[in-house]
């Protein structure tokens, strides 16, 4: 098998998702098909698990069977066609209601903002004009040469970018923060004279190298993802997410490395901009907020021992929260039931 086929029967291994997950991944399909008109539809492919894949996707998306599927036990390719009633045009009526925001769940009497569809596919030429990319190398020199890639300039750099507009601008404005943000800092602790060498020097330059571009890229994933952690408007992290955060932290306390507070918080707020100023204004910036697969808001407090909890709830009733600490078996449960419900 090629490369290309290997890749096919990986990604078709994934479950079959949400109706709006399996509309967006027949579109694909549609758009990259073999034909693709008011009078047929008609698909081709060589790849098993593709042919397998293909009726239940589009049964799950738009309710459609195909009218031929040709014989999973031919060899070479297969060929599946949805032609209609003896082959004639049909139009039918489509409507935009399923990628309008749907309401999220309810928490504390609380509308927690709701889910809208991101679309997050960038369509591009495949080939640019000799124009097009010279234009782009002259954007990248007049950046550089005024200085935006420069640390010190990043907060100057940032304000002019937010008043310019060129392709890959995202880009250009991330690479500016992280010139303006320390990363990491790394450094010897001890060596031996029969270390400084210039042999020993270059190695050390070789190991800081390749942390920094792990670690850089390690914080770009971060920052690309970040935003679909939290909830629409707020500062609470997703079920999913959280029981993550909650899992590391329960097999830190564990191993004896680390200490850390559960709070259960309880009581209704008037609406979601005050439960998330509330929760906001109470949390340090090492602290987690999130909601529990039961449905409730939890403060996950790092570094936080027994001993803190008495100083702990009076601080959030000072902010308006009242919470309740939930021992390490119940948070284990609640991990437990996050990855059940994934």
């Amino acid at each position: 098998m090629s490369f290309a086929a290997d890749v096919k029967a990986e990604l078709c291994r994934a479950k079959l998702g949400k109706k709006c997950c399996t509309q967006a991944e027949a579109c694909g399909v549609l758009l990259y098909c073999n034909r693709f008109s008011l009078r047929e539809v008609k698909i081709v492919t060589e790849s098993p698990a593709f042919a397998q894949r293909l009726p239940g996707l589009f049964h799950r998306a738009f309710g459609l069977s195909f009218d031929e599927k040709g014989d999973p036990d031919a060899p070479g390719k297969r060929i599946f066609r949805i032609t209609g009633k003896s082959g004639e045009s049909e139009f039918v009526r489509f409507s935009g209601q399923v990628l309008r925001a749907q309401p999220a769940r309810v928490v504390g009497g609380v509308e927690l903002g709701s889910h809208e569809p991101v679309f997050d596919i960038v369509v591009s030429a495949e080939k640019k004009s000799t124009f097009s990319r010279l234009s782009q190398n002259e954007t990248a020199k007049e950046c550089y040469q005024l200085g935006f890639f420069a640390p010190a300039n990043a907060d100057a750099a940032l304000a002019a970018l937010e008043m310019m507009d060129f392709e890959g601008i995202e880009k250009v404005r991330q690479r500016v923060r992280q010139n303006g943000t320390l990363v990491v800092l790394i450094g010897l602790r001890t060596a031996t004279e029969e270390q400084m060498t210039l042999y020993y020097q270059n190695l050390f330059r070789i190991l800081c190298g390749l942390v920094e571009t792990a670690l850089v890229r390690a914080f770009e994933y971060e920052n690309a993802v970040q935003e679909s952690w939290y909830l629409p408007g707020t500062c609470l992290l997703r079920p999913a997410v959280f029981a993550q955060k909650l899992e590391s932290a329960c097999t830190l306390q564990e191993d004896k490395m680390a200490h850390h507070l559960l709070l259960r918080v309880t009581g209704e707020f008037k609406n979601q901009a005050e439960l998330n100023a509330r929760v906001e204004r109470s949390i340090r910036s090492t602290d987690v907020a999130g909601v529990g697969s039961d449905n409730a808001i939890y403060l996950l407090m790092n570094q936080a021992e027994e001993a803190n909890l008495p100083l702990l709830t009076k601080r959030m009733g000072e902010k308006g929260l009242h919470v309740t600490s939930v021992p390490l078996d119940e948070q284990l449960r609640l991990v437990s039931a996050a990855k059940q419900e994934v």
